[in-house]
């Protein structure tokens, strides 16, 4: 039981949107943090509220925090703590069946593809280089790749790098089984 009644039909999740030019913006639908297990002092109007900012902790995750029990009154009001992978916000997630995930058309400079990404033992991911309208560009394969890093450089099998394709419009395709991919970059 809560210690009052409901306040309202107010949203207590935290949800995640993001923007690439600070105008236009998209909202994930799915709650980011919830006020977690069911107390006597939660899941009542003002939970889980997120605090200002981003603290980067100067090692591979951002610290975020919200206060809870918003409306509770006469205890004290906790403060979490949550770890946040770098550039872990929002990920394409391939379950326990190979899904495979294509990217728009990019161009782009450097020699290097990096990934943040998260596998299991079980799972894995392999990078294709396409042409702008879909066809496979790349001979060789990238190495499986497995593991849990937030800056993998990927090669590929002939220990060849991404420099042939540089400025030109190309597509990734990623193979992935029970694999998380966060972002990627070219260095």
């Amino acid at each position: 039981e809560t210690t009052e009644k409901r306040g309202g039909l107010a949203l207590t999740d935290a949800i995640f949107i993001h923007s690439r030019d600070g105008e236009n913006w998209h909202r994930y639908n799915e709650a980011y943090f919830t006020p977690g297990y069911e107390n006597e002092h939660n899941w009542v109007y003002g939970d889980c509220y997120p605090a200002y900012g981003i603290v980067d902790s100067g090692r591979e995750v951002y610290y975020m925090y919200t206060k809870d029990w918003h409306r509770s009154v006469g205890c004290p009001k906790p403060i979490n703590l949550y770890e946040v992978r770098k550039d872990g916000f929002a990920c394409y997630l391939a379950d326990g069946k190979e899904r495979t995930l294509v990217t728009k058309p990019l161009i782009f400079s450097g020699k290097d593809l990096h990934i943040n990404f998260q596998t299991s033992a079980y799972g894995y991911i392999y990078v294709d280089v396409l042409d702008k309208d879909g066809h496979k560009l790349s001979e060789n394969e990238s190495f499986e790749i497995y593991g849990d890093n937030i800056d993998r450089r990927i090669l590929f099998s002939d220990g060849s790098d991404f420099s042939k394709y540089e400025g030109k419009p190309i597509r990734l395709r990623f193979i992935m089984r029970d694999a998380k991919l966060y972002s990627l970059k070219f260095d």
